[in-house]
């Protein structure tokens, strides 16, 4: 089940941020960072990014009601500078992760159309995601009609790495039948 996520929510989303980051970029990014993350850290993040009405954020949760998936978005955050793509794209995906065993159910493709349809009720018809280099979501994004835009580095974990963008110029087939 696809919901809004609420204040209370902040401990479901930081376990799944922390599992999906240790499962997803083991061998992308260091370790030692990995095994740093901390659950009711990024539960206080977590509680930050749901109080600030800019962003919309999207869980799956499991009829036992645990959170296994979410998607975060909002404004393009370069909507004003120069880089590839920041002037180009309205809207943008944040993040989004799908624990393990929840991935490869269509989840992650409901996620995307459903951010899509959230953020051009905001105004937001084309919209733009950054990933890190390396990892395979570049054929799912693809698979959703993502085009390749291009790529930067970033510093994650005080190690220089690629983040590569994905944009849809208009949303409008991608959040086709979602409400």
């Amino acid at each position: 089940m696809l919901r809004t996520a609420r204040l209370g929510d902040e401990d479901g989303l930081a376990r799944v941020h922390v599992d999906t980051w240790r499962t997803t970029y083991q061998g992308l990014i260091a370790q030692e960072y990995l095994d740093s993350m901390n659950y009711d850290a990024w539960a206080t993040r977590w509680k930050t990014s749901l109080g600030d009405k800019s962003n919309v954020v999207i869980v799956v949760e499991t009829a036992q009601r645990k959170i296994v998936g979410f998607a975060l978005g909002g404004p393009n955050r370069e909507r004003d500078s120069n880089r590839e793509g920041g002037a180009t794209y309205s809207g943008e995906l944040y993040a989004i992760y799908i624990v393990k065993e929840y991935q490869r159910k269509g989840f992650g493709r409901l996620l995307i159309k459903t951010m899509a349809a959230r953020l051009r009720n905001r105004g937001f018809h084309s919209m733009i995601v950054w990933m890190l280099g390396g990892n395979q979501a570049d054929k799912f994004y693809e698979s959703l009609g993502g085009q390749k835009l291009g790529s930067k580095e970033v510093e994650i974990a005080a190690q220089s790495h690629e983040v590569v963008a994905y944009g849809w110029l208009d949303t409008t087939d991608l959040a086709c039948g979602v409400v």
